[in-house]
């Protein structure tokens, strides 16, 4: 299994994530892409260049708390990346801070 948080801030997801997959003794590539923030995590690989990652490879890509920061030219660019990266099978994760109101998409 693989996972791409795109977007990852300092890297706290994938630790903790690397973590809880150590502890069950299960195996997972987990791979960090932020060019905006110092990865201050550990427990998964940077990847600096995230064109440099095999389509059709990844099994889920996160995007959590970044669609907000990025123009909607940017939006679509990331979501074509996605669909280039994932397997057939693969699943994206979108969140976006909802501050007050019903959150409807």
């Amino acid at each position: 299994m693989s996972l791409l948080d795109y977007g990852c801030g300092q890297g706290r997801f994938l630790s903790e994530l690397a973590g809880s997959f150590k502890s069950l003794g299960k195996s997972c590539t987990l791979l960090c892409f932020d060019p905006f923030m110092e990865i201050r995590f550990s427990g998964f690989r940077h990847i600096a260049d995230p064109t440099s990652i095999p389509d059709g490879s990844l099994d889920f890509i996160t995007l959590m708390e970044v669609c907000e920061h990025i123009s909607e030219d940017e939006t679509d660019r990331v979501i074509r990346f996605c669909e280039k990266k994932l397997r057939p099978s693969g699943l994206i994760l979108v969140t976006v801070p909802i501050m007050m109101g019903p959150g409807l998409l």
